[in-house]
């Protein structure tokens, strides 16, 4: 894929891990984190 601005919708508890951090070292670009929105 060539996603050329990448995008996170999470919930603040994933956050507090690393997984965030993996996902933005295997992009090319650093995603955007939205993971305070209200459904």
């Amino acid at each position: 894929m060539n996603i050329l601005n990448p995008l996170i919708v999470t919930d603040p508890g994933i956050l507090k891990t690393n997984i965030i951090t993996k996902l933005n070292n295997n992009l090319k670009t650093t995603a955007k984190i939205y993971s305070e929105v209200q459904g």
